[in-house]
């Protein structure tokens, strides 16, 4: 029945599981984390998964350095319309699995991953189904390798949303992905100053 938790005060500094930590609070509405340290934590694994009445979290004092896990952390948070991972960063860890990250948060139109380092994500399998109002979506730093797992990483309603993307081969494999549905609904425009899809 939980709708309000204020946890700006707690310094979890020495945690480095929280998968499932706020798992099927169905009813939780607001969530403060505005101090929760984070930099020790390798698992985040459906840590708000189910939360379906979370409109708004600001995750940007998230420290990731450690992280290798994400997989399902926003998963059926069907409310959420405000969410800030601005510093997210998994660029010192390998083998990060982000599968499923952000399924079913319908609500969802924009989202700033650009300093999200994807080079060594080796699994993004699903990462925005359930997503089919995103409008613009920054991932600057992906890199789709060819041991990279990225099985409907769209949502297949998915219409004319703005993607910006720095690698020209991800780029490209993004594309495919539209492409294979419907290519004359999509366009997209490689240059060194934007790269936009």
């Amino acid at each position: 029945s939980l709708e309000v938790l204020n946890l700006s005060s707690f310094i979890p500094s020495s945690v480095i599981n929280m998968d499932k930590l706020f798992f099927n609070c169905i009813n939780l509405k607001t969530l403060y984390l505005d101090n929760f340290k984070t930099s020790n934590v390798k698992k985040m694994n459906e840590m708000f998964a189910k939360c379906k009445s979370l409109e708004s979290l600001d995750l940007s004092k998230f420290e990731t350095s450690s992280l290798i896990n994400a997989s399902y952390m926003f998963e059926g948070c069907s409310s959420l319309k405000y969410l800030n991972l601005s510093n997210f960063n998994t660029s010192a860890i390998k083998n990060v699995n982000v599968n499923s990250m952000f399924y079913g948060c319908g609500n969802i139109t924009s989202l700033d991953l650009n300093k999200f380092d994807f080079s060594e994500v080796n699994n993004m399998n699903n990462m925005f189904i359930g997503c089919p109002n995103l409008k613009y979506i920054g991932l600057k730093k992906l890199v789709i390798k060819n041991n990279t797992y990225y099985y409907k990483l769209f949502d297949e309603n998915l219409i004319n949303p703005t993607i910006c993307i720095d690698d020209e081969k991800s780029l490209i494999k993004v594309v495919s992905l539209f492409q294979c549905k419907n290519e004359s609904f999509y366009e997209y425009s490689f240059n060194k100053d934007n790269k936009k899809l």
